[in-house]
């Protein structure tokens, strides 16, 4: 089994029906050399979030070499009419539409992102 490396990781398309990005942040973090994860927030035109990718590395091999390493890649991108897409390709490639209430409870209280 071969271990994770967080370079290792998938790279997000630009969604033709999504919102622009203008500008973005990101933020890296780790728990105690078993896990690691990024967020990337990404602004449209009005500073508004308006793009949210998530990377999270958790590296259970450290603790019992026969158990996996598990890597999560998430991506949810807004859309003109305020719904937002979500992609998740370990899943498939489906893109999946999510209303703007549910995702933003969703993410403040995981991420405590306010979309």
């Amino acid at each position: 089994m071969k271990p994770l490396d967080p370079t290792d990781r998938v790279t997000f398309p630009d969604l033709e029906e999504a919102l622009a990005v203008v500008r973005s942040e990101s933020q890296r973090w780790e728990r105690k050399g078993f896990a690691e994860g990024e967020l990337i927030l990404g602004y449209g035109i009005f500073d508004d979030i308006v793009r949210v990718e998530f990377h999270w590395w958790r590296f259970f091999s450290r603790s019992h070499r026969d158990v996996n390493d598990v890597y999560t890649g998430e991506l949810w991108a807004k859309r003109p009419a305020g719904d937002w897409l979500y992609l998740m390709p370990q899943k498939g490639e489906q893109k999946h539409v999510v209303p703007h209430d549910a995702l933003a409870a969703l993410l403040e209280k995981q991420l405590d992102v306010h979309i």
